[in-house]
């Protein structure tokens, strides 16, 4: 049951990221959501099972599990320091993906030099207990811990100079980051007792606190990155709607300035052309206006020329935000 919640609560965030995805044409979370949502999918034991017997039945669906969970922790890593430290020199280097690749082979080796056997839902038992098995499943999971690492570490550089919403989410995503670490640490030594008996204290992968320690990251860094997605939208909304009221207040402004300087309109209307431009357009043709009358006259009201100012001061700071 509890593969199953970890699994809705991925896909919740895959599909908190679908309006940036249509508006962008990808999005790195959105991508890594459904690929870790998967992989937790194949947790379940009757999937595995299921998606095993497809594969071969010779527990390749694991394989799959963690090639998933590869990809889908490396775009998650790719979204976040993108989001937040854009430009880094650690982001330009050709080397970046190098860890990922490396996991990638590295877990490959160990999963077939640990003999693999008929499809098995006992990992733990019948897998681990063979040291190449245990490092198989010790590298993904010190891979994971290495992600997460790095979540933890540029949230803590770069979000004091956050404000609202996105620091609020990003200070989740840096503390489930940090959990994350801690996870991936007792998750690996849990691993690791499985083919070393004197590390059988560690020895905890049947008990509750095994999947509470999967959840806590996931219940953090989910909600995190939802955050100022939503806020943004929000925003959006609330630009839009203060353009198309702006807009249907200036236009009679610049229609009757036009008017009053007998001047004809400089350019047709293009409905198609972003608010902003529109505004911007009008709000010139307006000052083009006031200066053709010359002599002091003017078709505006002190207020209205106050009000054209705050709207073009507005329009200044939104294009150089």
């Amino acid at each position: 049951m509890m593969q199953l919640v970890i699994a809705s609560a991925l896909y919740l965030l895959a599909v908190s990221r679908i309006p940036a995805m249509l508006r962008f044409g990808k999005d790195t979370v959105f991508f890594s959501g459904m690929l870790t949502g998967t992989a937790a999918l194949l947790t379940s034991p009757a999937i595995y099972i299921f998606v095993d017997q497809l594969v071969g039945g010779h527990n390749f669906a694991k394989l799959l599990l963690h090639t998933l969970l590869v990809f889908g922790l490396w775009q998650l890593r790719v979204g976040v320091l993108h989001a937040i430290a854009t430009g880094s020199k650690r982001q330009r280097t050709k080397y970046r993906a190098l860890p990922m690749y490396l996991t990638l082979v590295l877990q490959a080796v160990f999963f077939f030099a640990a003999d693999v056997g008929p499809t098995t839902t006992h990992f733990g038992d019948d897998y681990n207990v063979r040291p190449a098995g245990a490092l198989f499943s010790a590298t993904v999971l010190s891979y994971t811990g290495f992600v997460c690492a790095e979540l933890a570490l540029v949230c803590r550089r770069f979000v004091p100079r956050m404000h609202g919403p996105f620091r609020v989410g990003f200070t989740m995503v840096g503390i489930g980051g940090a959990f994350g670490v801690l996870s991936a640490a007792f998750m690996t030594l849990d691993v690791l007792s499985n083919a070393m008996p004197a590390m059988a204290m560690w020895n905890f992968h049947s008990t509750s606190l095994y999947q509470v320690l999967q959840l806590i990251p996931i219940g953090l860094i989910g909600p995190g990155l939802s955050i100022p997605a939503w806020a943004g939208r929000a925003e959006r909304k609330r630009t839009e709607r203060w353009e198309q009221e702006t807009l249907a207040r200036v236009q009679p402004l610049q229609e009757r300035a036009l008017r009053t300087a007998g001047l004809d309109r400089a350019l047709e209307t293009d409905t198609g052309a972003p608010a902003q431009d529109r505004l911007y357009r009008l709000i010139v043709e307006i000052w083009d206006a006031e200066l053709a009358m010359g002599g002091g006259a003017s078709a505006l009201t002190p207020e209205e020329r106050a009000y054209l100012l705050t709207v073009e001061h507005k329009l200044d700071l939104e294009r150089t935000s």
